[in-house]
């Protein structure tokens, strides 16, 4: 019995629709909650405030996934021999970084807030939400290297 092939270039077709799919519901949510009240018994106060940051989040590493798939399939057509095919469950690994961008844009956004990064905002007024919406969206697309550059800034304040 022959299992069957797990690496094909058709793999990228969940990885397209996750794409899509994450678009669609990204633009339809963040516009919803802001301008048409979804999920009014789920989002009180704040709440709306922090769940547009989150989609936007996600949006903007939605937009970098894009990119590198773009990247991706360019190599596949260009250079055949030295593209590496993509297993059944790469989907999963664009479904994860959408949500680190989410989380990251969360995570940066409460730290502008509660003066972690003082050095960034200078106002006591709070934040208005079109600053945020590109805060978000900017931290979405640099999820990754955020990452890696605050694991740089710990290892140098444990020194």
């Amino acid at each position: 019995m022959r299992l069957p092939r797990t690496r094909s270039n058709l793999n990228y077709i969940p990885v397209g629709i996750v794409i899509l799919a994450t678009y669609y519901l990204c633009f339809d949510y963040a516009l919803g909650i802001h301008y048409r009240d979804y999920l009014p018994e789920i989002l009180l106060g704040k709440s709306r405030y922090y769940a547009i940051g989150f989609i936007l989040g996600v949006l903007g590493a939605n937009v970098q996934m894009s990119i590198h798939l773009a990247r991706e399939c360019n190599n596949m057509v260009l250079q055949p021999d030295n593209h590496f095919e993509p297993v059944l469950f790469e989907f999963f690994g664009y479904i994860m970084k959408a949500i680190w961008g989410g989380l990251a844009a969360l995570i940066f956004i409460l730290a502008l807030q509660y003066g972690f990064l003082a050095i960034l905002e200078t106002s006591a007024d709070p934040m208005k939400i079109e600053s945020m919406i590109v805060i978000c969206f900017v931290v979405g697309l640099n999820a990754l290297n955020i990452l890696k550059r605050l694991a740089v800034i710990l290892k140098k304040a444990e020194n």
